[in-house]
């Protein structure tokens, strides 16, 4: 579905705003983005980063008005992209992706990623999740559609946070190295504190 579920972007908002007060974002990639769904939370409040999408399906572009949304579009598959020619970048974001493709081929894309990034956000559905193609896009079928929470934290390397949302989807941030490892660890800290603290205020509402 170009559109990516809900679960866990709270959590990551608050994950990215963090970084964001650290100084620690000028350059996103958003590998897959639909309808732009993270650039739709993000952009408003924090318009100086500048964003790069990477989509599969070249309709979406004109469907969704990615070219609005994104301060650089790739129409291309991201297994063969070449990043080295897009970035660096300080963050990359996986949302709902990995899931269209088999568990070699999205360890292999983490991993290339990771080479031309600081941090990977991947967000994944985590149970029995099929899905066929959608809008005459067979990128959209899921390939893999049984990761659980517990082998996507034994399968990625570089994992640093995990957010476990609603037994539905799981947000992992992937870091390069080992310093971006306890900024990413420290950022992920603060974001769950701010997620509970909103989850509380709304309830008391």
């Amino acid at each position: 579905m170009p559109d990516s579920a809900p679960n866990g972007k709270e959590w990551f908002a608050f994950f990215y705003a963090t970084l964001h007060e650290h100084g620690l974002l000028r350059r996103v990639l958003d590998i897959g983005p639909g309808r732009g769904a993270y650039a739709d939370l993000l952009r408003g409040p924090f318009p100086d980063v500048h964003w790069t999408g990477v989509e599969v399906w070249g309709p979406y572009v004109e469907r969704f008005g990615l070219e609005a949304k994104y301060d650089r579009m790739v129409v291309a598959d991201a297994r063969y992209v070449d990043y080295g020619l897009l970035g660096p970048f300080d963050l990359a974001v996986a949302g709902d992706v990995l899931e269209h493709m088999t568990k070699e081929e999205a360890l292999a894309l983490a991993g290339r990623i990771l080479g031309h990034s600081g941090l990977l956000a991947v967000s994944l559905p985590i149970r029995h999740y099929p899905q066929e193609a959608v809008h005459g896009n067979a990128f959209e079928a899921h390939v893999k559609d049984d990761w659980s929470h517990a082998e996507a934290l034994e399968s990625f390397g570089g994992l640093v946070a995990a957010f476990y949302a609603d037994g539905e989807i799981g947000v992992y941030v992937l870091a390069r190295d080992r310093h971006l490892s306890r900024v990413a660890s420290l950022a992920a800290a603060r974001a769950r504190e701010r997620f509970l603290e909103s989850s509380a205020a709304t309830v008391s509402r």
